[in-house]
């Protein structure tokens, strides 16, 4: 059995929640919603350490090449050597308060997911929290396609179709399915 997912985020690019939703009764929403908050601002952290390593290897690699040259240069190669860099926005465990903890993932979009588990319960692996992201991922674009989707980074999902789909992912996940 896998511990009990408590809250469910997907935040915008400009860090606007989208979606938001609390599935725990221990606590009140307000604490998941803290945890959401703590965890986009370590997601954010994130984020900015691998954009800085990122530019520190391209500069390790050519020092003498310009920012403009450099940009040149990543438009006419290809997007992604496999050997070298990873597709993977899995971004691991980024906040830890009593017994619950916050998980993140960043789509290629710059959308977010949060995941906030109680840990009181037993631990969880990478592997089993990336296959919980990827059935996130999947309801997102699912309800992302819907033509009658309007897609507005800056208004929150009120899609009761996305919301079924991810209390069905919930429950599905909790029980250990």
């Amino acid at each position: 059995m896998n511990p009990r997912i408590a809250s469910v985020a997907v935040i915008g690019k400009q860090n606007n929640p989208l979606y938001l939703r609390v599935f725990s009764e221990k606590k009140t929403d307000l604490t998941y919603h803290f945890m959401i908050h703590s965890a986009c601002d370590e997601l954010e952290a994130a984020l900015s350490r691998v954009s800085v390593e990122e530019n520190t290897k391209k500069l390790q690699q050519n020092p003498l090449e310009t920012n403009s040259n450099a940009k040149l240069n990543e438009r006419s190669q290809t997007s992604v050597n496999p050997k070298t860099e990873s597709l993977d926005a899995y971004l691991g465990l980024l906040h830890i308060q009593e017994t619950a903890a916050g998980y993140g993932f960043v789509t290629n979009t710059q959308i977010k997911f949060i995941v906030v588990l109680d840990m009181s319960e037993m631990i969880i692996t990478d592997a089993d929290m990336k296959l919980l992201f990827k059935a996130i991922h999947s309801a997102y674009i699912v309800q992302v396609c819907n033509p009658f989707y309007s897609l507005d980074d800056k208004t929150p999902i009120q899609s009761r179709r996305f919301d079924k789909m991810i209390q069905q992912i919930v429950e599905s996940w909790t029980s250990g399915l």
